[in-house]
């Protein structure tokens, strides 16, 4: 008998301590950060800027509008993250931060700054989206973030890759393993803030009346991927250089466009919308010579073009599949040639040798630094124009 009294007592207490609400915390409480950005100061203190949302009863009017930027400085990321709280008088809730932004300035001289504080924290989600900003300090950036509305600088990669088909998207957790993995380097989308003159209104234009407000505005732009070697960003690679890292390395084999010439007419260029599309890398070794075979299978769907000529036979559109893997093989081109100048095996070819011939990458892994510049690459691109959507015919004139 004691011992069920005593038994039903230990139960009793047990179930105090199971309720799910100990930890909880009132909304208003709660600071949500959807961005943070990390740079290197003159004075080589880490400097971290959040850009904070706050949360509101959805019942309220705007809820979610409004953002807030807050800095701080210290030795170290995780010191100068913990110092926002003397500026802030709600808890930040990291788990929510959707992107990533390291400043130029860090990126070029040293990762291992930030580096632990990025991988070690575990508020921060290895699948939040990384970026490089570019020319400009992290916190202007945030500054201007309200243009992009409520998907930031997330959706902004996002959909740039499944839209133009130009810039890889990466995350934390990949950047990470690239960075610690023998015979692959990252490379990372980089933002810049753009300046550009706005259009005057056309009543103040016909009545030939002067600016009455400065013209002149910033704005968000996706532009160039940042390199990088062990724990440096060494270069950037252009907008044909990214496209042909994308045949290479994108996890996302949809979406995207890109210009060929006509060729019926030179003067005109067709685009050309990628449906679907598959890559394939692999080591070749004949008589001891190392090369890396690519091969590229696009299937693409015809969406524009500038002239009038009738494209849209089985002959034009053979020449067009023609045209089109001549110019994917120049941008995979384009891009091997960048990173072998920069001596950054951000194509993993060292990683391919290392799964498709590990005995081979044993001997090789010591110099691969003095022999990567050098592999040549054979690449071979098949493409196929599926369709052409509603019209069937090129549009004339009388």
């Amino acid at each position: 008998m004691v011992k069920k009294i005593l038994l039903g007592f230990i139960c009793f207490w047990l179930l105090l301590f199971l309720g799910g609400c100990w930890d909880k915390r009132e909304i208003n409480d709660s600071a949500i950060p959807l961005a943070i950005g990390v740079d290197l100061r003159e004075d080589k203190k880490i400097q971290v800027t959040a850009l904070l949302t706050q949360p509101r009863p959805s019942a309220e009017p705007e809820a979610h509008k409004a953002t807030q930027l807050i800095s701080a400085n210290d030795r170290g990321a995780a010191m100068a993250a913990r110092r926002l709280h003397l500026s802030l008088s709600q808890f930040l809730e990291w788990a929510h931060v959707r992107t990533f932004v390291l400043g130029e300035n860090l990126a070029s001289q040293d990762l291992a700054l930030v580096i632990d504080f990025m991988t070690r924290n575990r508020n921060l989600r290895p699948d939040m989206n990384l970026m490089i900003c570019g020319q400009t300090k992290p916190e202007k950036l945030f500054a201007q973030i309200g243009s992009l509305g409520d998907g930031g600088l997330m959706q902004l990669v996002f959909f740039s890759e499944r839209q133009s088909g130009i810039y890889t998207p990466m995350d934390i957790g990949e950047f990470a393993y690239r960075l610690t993995t023998p015979g692959i380097e990252p490379a990372v989308p980089m933002v810049i803030l753009k300046t550009e003159t706005s259009k005057r209104p056309i009543a103040e234009i016909m009545n030939k009346k002067p600016p009455q407000t400065n013209n002149k505005q910033e704005k968000i732009v996706l532009q160039g991927m940042a390199v990088f070697k062990g724990p440096k960003m060494v270069g950037i690679l252009n907008e044909k250089e990214s496209r042909g890292y994308r045949w290479l390395n994108s996890k996302h084999k949809q979406g995207g466009m890109f210009a060929v010439k006509s060729p019926l007419d030179p003067e005109s260029s067709v685009a050309l919308e990628t449906v679907r599309f598959s890559g394939k890398t692999r080591p070749s070794l004949k008589d001891e010579e190392l090369k890396m075979r690519i091969d590229i299978e696009a299937n693409l769907s015809f969406y524009e073009t500038t002239g009038t000529a009738e494209l849209l036979t089985p002959e034009t559109i053979s020449l067009l599949e023609e045209q089109a893997g001549v110019t994917i093989k120049d941008q995979i081109a384009a891009c091997i040639k960048r990173s072998q100048q920069l001596n950054s095996d951000i194509l993993g070819w060292g990683s391919k040798i290392h799964s498709y011939e590990p005995k081979e990458w044993q001997r090789l892994k010591t110099e691969w630094n003095t022999i990567f510049p050098h592999v040549e690459a054979d690449i071979h691109v098949k493409v196929h124009i599926k369709r052409a959507y509603l019209a069937r015919k090129i549009n004339g004139f009388k």
